[in-house]
């Protein structure tokens, strides 16, 4: 019973660390692509908001569908795609990230 508690702990602990670092991916990729138009916040600045993607939600506010959407295809006029650049993984990890900003 003891070994079982100790292999159902270390497989949740390993869990956690998997998400840890895939946090610590997204947080990377958004640092290097999105962060400059977006803010560290993900709220951005005047300049760069495209009122067609929704400026009633912030980004973190998004459904995970319109921000992988969003990543994917771009928004013109001034948002590029990612669909190509960034893995299905990376986009992913972006979004989960995205989601933690306040």
């Amino acid at each position: 019973m003891a070994r079982i508690i100790s292999v159902v702990l270390a497989v949740v602990f390993g869990l956690m660390l998997v998400a840890d670092l895939a946090r610590a991916d997204g947080a990377a990729t958004y640092a290097a692509k999105c962060k400059m138009c977006h803010g560290a916040d993900g709220k951005g600045n005047e300049a760069m908001k495209v009122p067609a993607f929704n400026p009633a939600k912030t980004d973190a506010e998004k459904t995970d569908a319109e921000l992988t959407k969003a990543i994917n295809d771009g928004i013109a006029p001034k948002m590029p795609a990612f669909k190509g650049k960034l893995s299905d993984a990376e986009i992913a990890e972006l979004v989960a990230h995205i989601k933690t900003l306040k």
